[in-house]
Order: C-alpha cells, then sequence, then structure tokens
C-alpha cells in the first residue's frame, strides 16, 4: 500500500523511500481490511468532489483507525 502511494513520486538518486522507521504489521485481518478499504475509497467518484487529495487524506484517516493498537 505504502509503495503504491508513493509511486508517483520520485527520489533523490532512485534510491526510493526511506522506510526504516515505518510500523510495518503482520496481521492478515488487518491486512485484508486496509485492501478493501483503499478499493472502496479508490471507487468514490472524483464528479462527487472526491479528489485524489480528498481520497489520500480518508485512506490516512482509516488507516490512522484501523491499525490502532
Amino acid at each position: 500500500v505504502i509503495k503504491e502511494s508513493l509511486a508517483s513520486f520520485s527520489f533523490y538518486d532512485n534510491e526510493g523511500p526511506d522506510l526504516s522507521e515505518v510500523f510495518l504489521f503482520d496481521d492478515p485481518e488487518r491486512i485484508n481490511i486496509v485492501e478493501r478499504v483503499k478499493e472502496k475509497i479508490d471507487l468514490l467518484d472524483e464528479n462527487s468532489g472526491y479528489t485524489q487529495v480528498k481520497k489520500d487524506k480518508i485512506l490516512e484517516q482509516a488507516l490512522s483507525v484501523i491499525l490502532q493498537e
């Protein structure tokens, strides 16, 4: 999900993002929920005001709830 979200960015020396301090989890249920939520958010219609920026903010808020300990 992270790499997909950052795919449109370019990085210095093409090194890619530094994900060394990113919280990783290995919970199949949460992973499934995150994937389903992302798919639903991607379906939101831009004609209804859901710009990519708004979709990204919705995803960020959803991830904070889903990944909360």
